[in-house]
């Protein structure tokens, strides 16, 4: 169930028996107390059980980047009004009439606003209904188009023209038109002005400064106050060397990609891989921040406690290039969460993001293969030649470093355990209340597909090509040579996604169906592959003069290339390290569409739907060795 379940005292919430029950309190920041409304039954479950009573409406299962953004961002705007109400969590009619005066709307709207809203807590359920008449024009389209250049290029300039001087200048190109056109009285004119963002008005009549003035200031916002009121997020190249799991070599350093909760100083998330920062690896710890850490304490074997989960208020990051990916800040957008970048050069805004990461770092330095700070203090070191972990080692010892020590250790900010600080600001003690609140989402699988990278394809007859590989599946043949129905001259494109470390397949949404579809290889012979992979495979080729690689090509060099690395296997650092990183990109991380929501591919791959329903087409075997987060 789409959403996001605000879990506080006297919250109305369901589990998956779809029974309603009450919230009463919360027994440890991650096991509330829950009654059932018919039997009155207290029983105590896990927060990642817990439903939104109402379940989402912004989409049947509808992709975040199918929505046009005039209506999200029109969406945004109802939700920075409501912010500070949201915030308080409680108002009174003066504090709606507050927000009414604000956003210029009546009090009863405001009241719509918030119930819209509450059903499952996600900004798009703030969208305004699609009308029964929509796509019809209530002014004849030349009168249209003359309408938006003219306000586009005449009344939207540093002139600052008037509203009545730019209508006069419609009057005269539609008096002028031939034949001549009805223009539009200066009401309906004025009413098109006036559905304008403010900001965007301001910036390109008077200035990028002006338009900073106009800037919502929200009444009250949680910062670091409360346990995920600000989380830091930041990447760095770990100093250490790392060997591969079957001959001991060293293969390179791994990156780290890690989150902070700025309150407890917890560890909300992190992601280790051998990839250098993106989307995705950023995309795969804000997701791991918010979701429950069961997973990931049964897959290191731990028993500590790590209570981290929720929707966070806000997002601190740099102004990096992987931190500005569309289908990062809309998923952030979509879910509630303000994304903040921090000035250029300017650390002293991540101090504990940073801070975080060079005391992982000293820790890392006793570490065998550890290549120190920089090469003076490394002096002869012989990093290489030291180096003794695998990935699979490092995360171990890592998820124990940061789970079982650093949570429990007395952090010199606070004075507190981190996890002990997380717990009070949660559950209260006898010195000061806690928030006791967690905002859950409820629909794990949407939440990782919806930070999932994006690509935007056309379908042919051959089905979707992507990096000179096709994908085919029977769903795909009604949208064959279709056009876009805005621009009847253009092929039509559609939303797909895909996992990198796994593209043997590919996530298709059908626009119609408002749902994914699995579209695996259109030759289901070849071997799943990482993104990593094919671009290795890609630059051998380019090596040899052979740019335009077609897809026979590609898995005919990756054969080749796997040959090469087999033989150099015990004399090549180069070899092992894509050998380790190849095993390390699992197909059980994907995120996945929820149960039941992957449209079944019918037609000409009926002897293989079972295997298209599977993590993995055909007889392919899953990588089985890198985290689930």
């Amino acid at each position: 169930m789409t959403g996001i379940a605000k879990v506080v005292a006297g919250a109305i919430v369901k589990l998956d028996d779809d029974r309603e029950y009450v919230v009463r309190r919360f027994e440890t920041p991650t096991r509330v107390a829950i009654r059932d409304m018919d039997t009155n039954e207290v029983k105590v479950v896990p927060l990642e059980h817990l439903r939104c009573k109402v379940p989402a409406s912004r989409r049947h299962s509808a992709d975040l980047d199918a929505i046009a953004e005039p209506r999200l961002d029109a969406a945004q705007e109802k939700y920075a009004a409501l912010k500070p109400l949201l915030d308080v969590g409680k108002w009174t009619p003066a504090d709606i009439d507050t927000v009414a005066a604000r956003a210029g709307v009546a009090r009863s709207t405001v009241y719509r606003w918030l119930k819209d809203f509450q059903q499952g807590n996600l900004v798009s359920n703030l969208m305004r209904k699609t009308r029964k008449d929509v796509g019809v024009q209530r002014l004849p389209s030349e009168v249209e188009k003359i309408t938006r250049e003219v306000i586009t290029d005449y009344w939207l300039t540093p002139e600052r023209r008037s509203a009545t001087r730019a209508h006069r200048e419609v009057k005269r190109l539609c008096w002028n038109a031939s034949p001549r056109l009805t223009p539009p009285s200066l009401p309906t004119f004025m009413a098109r002005i006036a559905q304008m963002d403010s900001k965007h008005v301001a910036k390109r009549r008077i200035g990028q400064p002006a338009a900073d003035k106009l800037k919502l200031v929200d009444g009250t916002v949680p910062f670091a106050d409360r346990p995920y009121g600000i989380l830091q997020i930041d990447h760095t190249l770990m100093d250490i060397q790392l060997v591969d799991e079957e001959h001991r070599i060293p293969i390179g350093r791994p990156w780290l990609t890690l989150a902070i909760d700025v309150y407890s100083r917890m560890v909300a998330g992190y992601y280790i891989s051998f990839d250098p920062p993106g989307t995705l690896g950023t995309g795969i710890c804000v997701a791991n921040a918010i979701l429950s850490k069961k997973s990931l304490l049964s897959r290191l074997g731990l028993t500590n406690e790590y209570p981290c989960m929720g929707k966070p208020q806000i997002i601190h990051m740099d102004n990096a290039r992987e931190f500005h990916g569309k289908a990062l800040e809309r998923a952030c957008l979509e879910y509630g969460i303000d994304l903040v970048f921090r000035k250029i050069k300017t650390p002293r805004y991540g101090a504990h993001i940073e801070r975080h990461l060079g005391t992982l770092g000293r820790e890392i330095h006793a570490l065998p293969g550890t290549t120190f700070s920089n090469s003076g203090e490394r002096g002869s070191y012989d990093s290489e030649g030291r180096a003794a972990l695998t990935l699979k080692e490092l995360e171990l010892w890592l998820g124990n470093l940061i789970i079982g020590l650093y949570h429990n250790r007395v952090h010199g900010g606070t004075d507190e355990e981190p996890i002990r600080r997380y717990t009070r600001g949660i559950l209260g003690d006898a010195k000061s209340a806690g928030v006791g609140q967690v905002e859950v989402v409820t629909d794990e699988e949407r939440l990782r597909i919806d930070f999932l990278p994006l690509f935007e394809p056309t379908v042919q007859t051959y089905g979707i090509k992507i990096d000179h590989i096709c994908y085919h599946a029977d769903v795909l043949r009604r949208w064959v040579g279709s056009v876009d129905p805005k621009r009847k001259a253009e092929r039509r494109k559609f939303i797909c996604r895909r996992d990198p470390r796994d593209i043997s397949s590919i996530l298709f949404y059908d626009p119609d169906a408002e749902t994914y579809f699995r579209v695996p290889y259109r030759d289901m012979t070849h071997p799943a592959i990482s993104l990593w992979e094919l671009r290795a495979i890609r630059a051998h080729l380019r090596d040899q003069g052979k740019k335009d690689a077609d897809e026979e090509l590609i898995f005919r060099a990756l054969d080749e290339m796997r040959r090469i690395e087999e033989e150099a296997v015990r004399t090549t650092a180069k070899a092992r390290r894509s050998e380790s990183a190849r095993r390390s990109m699992r197909r059980r991380d994907s995120p996945q569409p929820p149960a039941g929501t992957i449209g079944a591919v019918e037609g000409d791959l009926e002897d293989v739907s079972d295997d298209i329903e599977s993590p993995l087409p055909g007889a392919i075997v899953p990588y089985d060795e890198v985290e689930r987060f």
